[in-house]
């Protein structure tokens, strides 16, 4: 057995741990348990994305789905997805006499 640096008992052939913040509280992950955490971890904000990104418009309300400067979808009461590049309209539908 060999004495490492921060006096810690090696087994031979291994090599001391390294200073990292993990290291020093004692957790050792593997890259797939990284990998799985990270995961987990964007879960709720892949989530969130995806309900902020679908836009409803009432029953009494026009709703305009725009990209790149072009007309997608338009109607009254309508559920689409925003994309990244578009833009989203919502106005009443209402006929004011």
């Amino acid at each position: 057995m060999v004495v490492g640096v921060t006096g810690v008992l090696l087994a031979a052939g291994s090599t001391a741990p390294s200073d990292g913040l993990l290291s020093k509280l004692g957790v050792s992950l593997s890259l797939f348990d990284a990998l799985l955490l990270l995961l987990l971890l964007m879960i709720p904000i892949v989530i969130w994305q995806i309900k902020t990104r679908w836009i409803t418009a009432n029953a009494n309300e026009w709703l305009l789905l725009v990209e790149n400067g072009k007309l997608v979808q338009s109607g009254i009461g309508l559920t689409v997805f925003k994309g990244l590049n578009s833009v989203v309209v919502r106005f009443p539908s209402f006929i004011q006499v």
